[in-house]
C-alpha cells in the first residue's frame, strides 16, 4: 500500500515509496488547493516511485489557478497587462512552493540556458522538480 493515513495524527500521511516511509502534513495543501489536487500530486509521486526506483525527482504539477494565469499572460494584448499578470503569477507560485515546503517536500532546482532564435540572446530559465519527500520516517 503506497499511501496510508496515520491514525494517531489526523493531519499526517505516510507515504511508502521505494522501501522508505515518509511523513507529510497535507492539511495546508488540502485547505488551499483541495483534496483532488493534493491526491493528484501524491499520486504522481507514488507512480514515479513505482515505475523508476532510481528516480530522485518528479515534475512539479501546479494548481489550476496558476495555469489559468499563465493562459491569461499568453493571450494578453498589451505589455503592461502581461507584466502585471506575471507579477501575480510569480507571487502565487512562490506561495505554492512555500506551502509545499511546509508540507514536507523538498526541491531540486537548476537553471537551463537557451538561445533565443530571434535575438540570439541567451535566456536562463529556472527549473524545479519535487525531490520526493523531505521528512523521512526513521524506524
Amino acid at each position: 500500500m503506497p499511501f496510508t493515513k496515520n491514525p494517531s495524527h489526523k493531519n499526517l500521511a505516510l507515504i511508502h515509496a521505494s522501501s522508505n516511509t515518509f511523513v507529510l502534513n497535507l492539511n495546508p495543501l488540502i485547505k488551499k488547493h483541495g483534496i483532488r489536487f493534493t491526491l493528484q500530486l501524491i499520486k504522481s509521486l507514488v507512480k514515479v516511485s513505482k515505475e523508476d526506483r532510481k528516480s530522485k525527482s518528479v515534475r512539479l504539477i501546479e494548481p489550476r489557478s496558476l495555469n489559468m494565469i499563465q493562459k491569461k499572460i499568453i493571450t494578453a494584448e498589451d505589455s503592461e497587462q502581461k507584466t502585471a499578470l506575471q507579477v501575480v503569477r510569480d507571487e502565487q507560485y512562490t506561495e505554492y512552493l512555500k506551502l509545499l515546503t511546509e508540507c514536507g517536500f523538498t526541491f531540486n532546482t537548476w537553471f537551463e540556458d537557451f538561445v533565443d532564435e530571434d535575438t540570439g540572446e541567451v535566456v536562463s530559465i529556472e527549473r524545479r522538480e519535487i525531490n520526493h519527500f523531505a521528512n523521512k520516517l526513521t524506524s
